[in-house]
């Protein structure tokens, strides 16, 4: 059996030009340009995105020129009532610049173009 590894990811959405509150991490950076466009649940909203990924327990920094993923991708609002969350849930697809699926390999993952970045919220009863 293996062993199950939950990642969390750290991503930026970038709306507009803004300056990034941080500098380096040691998770993934994931840069998304909507290049002003909104991202909604439906459909998915076309974007550039950059990962900034090192390798495991490495640093990884916005200054960073060489990107572990540098391309296109769709991006969309998951779920119901979790779009009510201050951290919204996305899921995207890695995309080639015909808009094509395009699986890579991602931060150490099985290859795949189908992904999902979803913060964990915990509900107080």
């Amino acid at each position: 059996m293996r062993p199950l590894f939950i990642w969390l990811l750290l991503f930026t959405i970038t709306l507009s030009p803004a300056k990034a509150q941080l500098s380096t991490s040691n998770l993934p950076i994931f840069i998304i340009d909507t290049e002003g466009k909104t991202i909604v649940d439906e459909p998915k909203t076309n974007v550039k995105l950059k990962v900034i990924y090192n390798g495991e327990g490495k640093v990884n920094s916005l200054t960073d020129k060489v990107f572990h993923y540098d391309s296109y991708a769709g991006f969309e609002l998951r779920g119901s009532s979790s779009q009510s969350f201050p951290k919204k849930p996305y899921g995207f697809e890695l995309r080639n610049q015909k808009g094509e699926n395009n699986p890579i390999a991602l931060c150490g993952l099985p290859k795949e173009s189908d992904w999902i970045l979803l913060p964990l919220t915990m509900k107080k009863v």
